[in-house]
């Protein structure tokens, strides 16, 4: 792996993480408060350490992932790639689920934009399969995470959705109305 390479591959893990981490951090207080008034939330996903270290690595396998695409296309002199098109969209998704759940404390949109982003994180890991298959597997686990996180979402939204209906929580718009 050249320098330049090696660089490449740096950045692309430090900055999902960094930006993320700074999302999350502005935020943090009043968003711990309210994830601990939501009802029903299973035990073990009321530690934030178990997120903090599943986000991290997640953006970590999947920066380096998009090195490798970025590398491979570099080396082959291509100009537009649509993984690397894919990722982008991921990695902006992933930090709008951010601002949604931590900065907007809002259920549905945060729902909403988990469905989006499984969708292109499928797309982003087959996109990556046609061209590196270790960068597929390394964008592998975002997608079972991504599917964990709206896996537990759906039982939260559901679970809450009564009990906060007309109270001061931003659970819905549409129940507010």
């Amino acid at each position: 792996m050249s320098d330049s390479a090696a660089e490449r591959a740096v950045i692309s893990i430090l900055v999902p993480i960094v930006v993320a981490r700074a999302i999350y951090l502005t935020n943090e207080e009043d968003a711990q408060k309210w994830l601990h008034s939501l009802k029903n939330v299973p035990k073990w996903a009321q530690t934030k350490d178990l997120f903090n270290i599943g986000w991290i690595t997640c953006y970590a396998a999947s920066g380096l992932a998009s090195a490798l695409i970025f590398n491979a296309s570099v080396e082959k002199h291509v100009t537009k790639n649509p993984a690397l098109l894919a990722y982008l969209a991921q990695l902006g998704l992933c930090w709008l689920y951010t601002i949604a759940i931590y900065g907007l404390q809002s259920l549905d949109l945060g729902l909403a934009v988990l469905l989006l982003l499984d969708g292109i994180a499928l797309v982003a890991t087959i996109s990556f399969l046609k061209i590196s298959t270790v960068a597929a597997l390394l964008n592998g686990p975002i997608v079972l995470w991504l599917f964990l996180i709206t896996s537990l979402l759906f039982s939260c939204r559901k679970s809450n959705s009564v009990a906060l209906v007309g109270g001061d929580d931003k659970l819905s718009i549409m129940e507010k109305i």
